[in-house]
This record gives C-alpha cells, structure tokens and sequence, in this order.
C-alpha cells in the first residue's frame, strides 16, 4: 500500500495498492481512505498501551 491524495485541492489522503497497476500496467487493486485506517490504529495502539499505564 501506498498513499496519495485525492480531491479537488489533493488533501484527502488515500491508501492504494499500486502493485497491479507499476507491475502489470492494470489498474489500482484497491484504495481505502488513510483519515478512518489512521484513526482505527491509532485506538487500537493506544488501547494496547493502558495495561503499561498502571
């Protein structure tokens, strides 16, 4: 996966898988909003840090 940004002044950022496309000149396999992955990891490692917090 890679990022890029998307919208009209390029500031949504974009998770995509490039492999097909720079590998086989196919298109994008997939592509999934960075803003929700970001936020979804970012709750899971804080949560995995609050057994260390006591």
């Amino acid at each position: 996966m890679s990022m890029r940004y998307t919208g009209p002044n390029a500031d949504y950022p974009v998770y995509c898988c490039r492999s097909d496309r720079d590998q086989q000149g196919s298109a994008l396999c997939q592509e999934v909003r960075a803003l929700a992955v970001d936020a979804l990891v970012e709750r899971m490692l804080l949560d995995a840090l609050v057994p260390d917090q006591n």
